[in-house]
């Protein structure tokens, strides 16, 4: 989990630094803008489901199905109001460029990423510590794997185009992740009632 953790960080400062030189100056500017803004609320987007999925999970294995079922659901649920909200508020906030690129950042961040973690915690619960760490790094590296792709071939981007890109990152280490867990755990059920 340590080296999973720690390379997930590490990949997330190698992107900024290759997004720094993809955008440049002004451009990369207008895309810290809209994570800034992005980042101070996407952790509340799961409102703590992983948390209480660890505490009911770890103990009794078969529960797994129905805590992960309601994680997604609150996550997809909260996660799309925190995206129409940041998309309603940032004009107000922060620059326009960067407000107009502010819902595919919360897509990314509030929505797929929350999701990707969400998994990882399924994991830590049931005890399987590799997959959980190589989970925990699958959304940094994949964004990173794109921010030097787009640096390769368009050698330089607009910042629409990058929030797109991240987006687009995003939801595969979410389909991804949602996709070992079905395999490993099963379908999610969706048992709103569960304490």
């Amino acid at each position: 989990m340590l080296l999973g953790q720690g390379s997930a960080y590490g990949l997330r400062v190698a992107y900024f630094v290759v997004i720094a030189r993809l955008l440049g100056v002004v451009q990369y500017g207008v895309v810290v803008g809209a994570f800034a803004l992005v980042n101070l609320v996407a952790q509340y987007s799961r409102l703590g489901t992983g948390t209480v999925l660890i505490r009911y999970v770890a103990p009794d294995h078969h529960r797994c199905g129905a805590y992960w079922g309601n994680s997604l659901l609150v996550t997809l649920v909260l996660g799309g109001g925190v995206i129409l909200l940041l998309s309603v508020v940032a004009p107000h906030v922060i620059d326009p460029a960067s407000a107009a690129i502010v819902a595919f950042m919360a897509i990314g961040s509030c929505l797929c990423e929350q999701i990707a973690i969400s998994a990882t915690q399924v994991f830590s619960a049931l005890q399987i510590m590799r997959t959980a760490a190589w989970l925990a790094q699958l959304t940094s590296l994949l964004r990173t794997m794109t921010a030097i792709g787009l640096l390769v071939v368009l050698r330089h981007a607009t910042p629409r185009q990058w929030a797109i890109a991240y987006m687009l990152a995003s939801a595969l280490a979410a389909a991804v992740c949602v996709g070992v867990v079905t395999v490993r755990v099963g379908w999610p059920r969706f048992i709103p009632h569960l304490a």
